[in-house]
This record gives structure tokens, C-alpha cells and sequence, in this order.
């Protein structure tokens, strides 16, 4: 296992989509911090400017970590690099494992980065709005959101290893995903107790929920219930594949 992931960070040299999907989302903050300092006529409040930052941060990250593993694996395929791996002493679920624990890396490393930079930016235009415990919420809130809908988007990898070389299908799931994850904010409580039991409507949802809500539950059951189904999927898919 230890080589499997060792061999995988070494590939994240060569993957052009890390660094630009690592790029692109870290610019998010730096650039609304550009805005407002160069460009806003009228001055926005704090809560405004973390809302902004927020609603972009999770539209962009699973957009640019779908595009992430997705030519991850087409890559594998492509270029044929998978049959090799598959002939050395690698069992197939060890090679799955491996990239998910990189992707897993990547995701938190790139949230990490935005979180410190999001704090700053905010530092420098609200300084003295901003207080321990808004930053202890930024993180709380930004953190959560982020784990989740990484945890919601596994199934992505099954996807990613079904069509193979294939990327476009791949890519209109991620974004059919991202649609669901940006309509759950918009969901009506009637239809709440419905909506928690669809992993990506549950993202958005529980941060919306109190602590002790029953509904905050069911929406981290049903977004557990979509990564452990995707991660089954994605080594029974790869495991049955003739290479």
C-alpha cells in the first residue's frame, strides 16, 4: 500500500489538472480580495464577503477535484501505464485505495491553502469585524462542507473507472452533482425530510441544520452511505474489468 501511494504523489507531478485545479480555487479569495479593495464602489460587510468566498469555494472545488481524478484515471488508461501496474505485485483494490488517498490529499491540502487565505483576506478588509470566534466558524463551516462533499463525490471514481478512457460523461456527472450540491441551500422545509436522504441535497443542508437535529443525521448517514457505495462500486468495477 505504502508503495502504491508513494507511486501515485510521484504521478501528481505530471497531472497538469492538480496544479491548475489547485491554482483556480486558491485564486478564488485572492481575486474577491482584489475586488473589493480595487474594484467595489460600495464596501460590502464581512458576513457578505465570506458568503461570496463560500458560495464560489464549493462550486469550484468539486468542479476542479471531479476534473482532478477523473484525469487521473484517464490518464491510467490511456496511456496504458494501468496494464503495468496491474502485471506488478499490486492488487487491484490496493491500486483503488491509493487513488482515492491521493485525491483525498490533494482535496485537503487545496481546501487547507483556501481556508488560510480566505482568514487573510478577511483580516486585511474586516479587520476589525473579524474575531476568534468568526474564524473558528470559517474554519468549522468551510472544513465540513469540504469533507462532506468530497465524501458525497466518491461515486466519481466508480464513474471515472467504468468509462475509462472516456471523459465527458465523467465530467457531466461531476457537474450533475455540483447542481444538486448548489440547490440543496434552495430546499424548502416541506421537503426537507426527502431532501436529507439524497447525499448531495445533504451537503448544502446540514450546515443549515442545529446540532441536535435529527435531519443533520440522516444527511451525514446518507452522504456516508454515498462514499462507501462509490468506493465498493469503483473496486468491484476495476476488479471485473479485462485489461
Amino acid at each position: 500500500m505504502n508503495n502504491a501511494f508513494q507511486t501515485e504523489i510521484l504521478k501528481l507531478k505530471k497531472n497538469k489538472m492538480a496544479f491548475i485545479g489547485f491554482v483556480f480555487t486558491i485564486c478564488i479569495p485572492v481575486l474577491l480580495v482584489l475586488k473589493a479593495v480595487f474594484l467595489d464602489k460600495i464596501k460590502i460587510d464581512y458576513h457578505e464577503w465570506i458568503q461570496t468566498v463560500f458560495m464560489l469555494v464549493n462550486l469550484v472545488l468539486p468542479i476542479m477535484s471531479g476534473f482532478f481524478i477523473t484525469q487521473s484515471m484517464q490518464k491510467e488508461y490511456g496511456e496504458k501505464t494501468i496494464i503495468n501496474i496491474i502485471t506488478a505485485p499490486v492488487n487491484r483494490k490496493v491500486f483503488v485505495f491509493s487513488k482515492i488517498t491521493v485525491w483525498f490529499f490533494w482535496y485537503v491540502v487545496v481546501m487547507i491553502v483556501t481556508e488560510c487565505l480566505t482568514i487573510l483576506g478577511s483580516l486585511i478588509l474586516f479587520h476589525s469585524q473579524v474575531t476568534s470566534s468568526a474564524i473558528c466558524f470559517t474554519i468549522q463551516l468551510f472544513t465540513q462542507i469540504g469533507l462532506l462533499s468530497y465524501i458525497a463525490f466518491l461515486p466519481i471514481i466508480w464513474i471515472a473507472i467504468r468509462q475509462r478512457t472516456l471523459f465527458y460523461p465523467t465530467m457531466l456527472s461531476v457537474l450533475f452533482f455540483v447542481l444538486l450540491q448548489c440547490a440543496g441551500s434552495q430546499v424548502s422545509e416541506e421537503l426537507l425530510p426527502v431532501a436529507c436522504f439524497v447525499p448531495w441535497f445533504a451537503i448544502q443542508i446540514s450546515a443549515m441544520l442545529p446540532a441536535n437535529s435529527q435531519y443533520l443525521y440522516i444527511c451525514i448517514a446518507s452522504i456516508l452511505c454515498s462514499g462507501l457505495l462509490g468506493i465498493i462500486l469503483a473496486i468491484f468495477e476495476f476488479r471485473t474489468q479485462d485489461l
